[in-house]
C-alpha cells in the first residue's frame, strides 16, 4: 500500500544517505603508519610512528584503542610474518560465495597466529571494511575477516597454496576488548602484539555506485 510504499522510500532515502557520510569519513580508521610492502600513499598513517588513541592527526578520530588493540611499531618486534587481510559479507544461507574485498596487512611475531591476531582487532576491521567499501553496510549477514600470506611462511595452514584466502575471524570467534586497556602502557598493545596497517583510498563514489546503493537499499528496506 501507499504507507509501506513510503516508508521503503524513507529507509531507502536514509540509508543512501548514511552511505555517502560513511565515505566522507572513510578515512576515519587510522591504526598504523606507513610501512614497507606497499607505497606510502596507499598506506593509513604516517611514517614517524605508530599512531594511537592519544596520537591521531588533527583531522581524524583513531578507533584503534576504543574497539581493539593499538598497533605495535614493528621494530619492536622480532622473527614476523606478514599476511594481507581481507573482508567479506557473511551470506544469510552461510555461503561462501561473496567476494573478498582487501583491507591491508598485518605484521606479527611468528610465535603468534593470524586468526589470534584477527580475532582479537576484529572491530577495528570491521569498522574500517565498512567505510572502505559502502556494499558491505547493506545486508543482514555479519562480516567475516579473511588471511592470505605475505611474507614469513609458505602458506596459511589451512590454504592450499600461497594465493588461497583462508576465514579466520568472524563475529562470533571475535575477541571482547575492554576499551579501558588504551590507557594502560601494558595491555594497549592487546594480546596479540601486531603492526595493522591498512589500505587508505576509500571505494570511489560514482555514479553508478550512488545507483548500485540505492537499489540495494530499497531491496533491503522492502525485505
Amino acid at each position: 500500500n501507499v504507507a509501506d510504499s513510503s516508508t521503503r522510500h524513507g529507509m531507502a532515502a536514509t540509508l543512501a544517505a548514511t552511505f555517502t557520510r560513511l565515505h566522507a569519513h572513510a578515512r576515519d580508521a587510522h591504526v598504523a603508519r606507513a610501512g614497507k610492502g606497499k607505497r606510502k600513499s596507499q598506506r593509513l598513517g604516517t611514517g614517524g610512528g605508530v599512531l594511537d588513541a592519544a596520537t591521531t592527526t588533527p583531522s581524524t578520530k583513531n578507533i584503534a584503542g576504543a574497539v581493539g588493540p593499538v598497533s605495535c611499531d614493528a621494530d619492536a618486534m622480532t622473527d614476523t610474518v606478514e599476511f594481507f587481510l581481507f573482508a567479506r559479507r557473511k551470506t544469510s544461507a552461510g555461503g561462501d560465495d561473496e567476494r573478498w574485498l582487501p583491507l591491508g596487512d598485518v605484521v606479527f611475531e611468528r610465535s603468534t597466529n593470524v586468526e589470534d591476531v584477527a580475532r582479537e582487532r576484529y572491530r577495528i576491521l570491521c569498522e574500517y571494511a565498512r567505510k572502505r567499501y559502502l556494499r558491505l553496510n547493506v545486508g543482514k549477514g555479519g562480516l567475516e575477516i579473511g588471511a592470505r600470506v605475505q611474507k614469513g611462511v609458505a602458506k596459511h595452514p589451512d590454504a592450499r597454496d600461497a594465493t588461497e584466502i583462508v576465514y579466520v575471524a568472524c563475529e562470533e570467534t571475535a575477541f571482547t576488548w575492554d576499551a579501558t586497556a588504551a590507557a594502560d602502557a601494558t595491555k594497549r598493545f592487546g594480546s596479540f602484539r601486531a603492526m595493522l596497517r591498512l589500505l587508505n583510498n576509500a571505494e570511489p563514489l560514482t555514479a553508478a555506485v550512488k545507483n548500485r546503493m540505492l537499489k540495494a537499499s530499497a531491496q533491503f528496506a522492502a525485505e
